[in-house]
């Protein structure tokens, strides 16, 4: 039988069902996480172990957690593959998702969403990559849910595409705080100086 050790330092046995496991996240951090049948032979698995989630919804908040660390930090970066947020959506990326259970589809689909709806940001600000904002932006748009509250993937849409009066006519649609507020500085950023000069 083998033999290890829990985060606590306590021995136990592998072959246990719900088996503590260490996981060193981004920055150094450690989690720790019980180890489910489902996870286990899930194809996200690898994902799962990343983030230190045990269930899709808890894939997914972890994913925002890690995603809201890297912005507020500014390092976001699509080329960086030491970021957490990268690593999984590179997982994410290459998996058959008819593999996938639907809640697992669906958390799939919101982390997919949110990593594009960032990166879209990151090549107008970080790189004045016009063509690589464009292509995130479709992706974003495919990914997003339909009747999600997020209306400033398709406002990025159309103005990385110089759609400028098609996205002042969609900005104006745009009601809610904060939305609202970052809708009106993007126009505004956008009609005074553009995005990609």
């Amino acid at each position: 039988m083998l033999i290890k050790e829990n985060a606590e330092g306590k021995s136990i046995t592998g072959t246990q069902e719900c088996v503590r496991k260490t996981i060193k996240l981004i920055f150094g951090k450690i989690s720790t996480m019980k180890r489910t049948p489902v996870i286990d032979k899930s194809p996200l698995y690898k994902a799962y172990v990343l983030l230190g989630a045990s269930d899709p919804r808890g894939l997914s908040d972890r994913y925002l957690e890690e995603d809201q660390k890297i912005v507020t930090s500014r390092i976001s970066d699509y080329h960086d593959r030491k970021l957490i947020t990268n690593k999984v959506k590179n997982i994410l990326e290459r998996i058959d998702t008819h593999t996938l259970s639907s809640d697992e589809r669906h958390e799939r689909r919101l982390i997919m969403w949110l990593w594009y709806h960032h990166a879209i940001s990151y090549a107008v600000w970080g790189y004045k990559d016009k063509r690589r904002a464009q292509k995130y932006s479709s992706l974003a748009l495919k990914y997003q849910p339909k009747n999600h509250p997020d209306q400033i993937t398709r406002l990025l849409y159309l103005l990385v595409r110089d759609r400028f009066p098609e996205a002042e006519r969609w900005g104006k649609t745009i009601k809610m705080r904060p939305e609202k507020t970052t809708a009106l500085r993007l126009l505004k950023f956008y009609n005074e100086r553009g995005f990609f000069v």
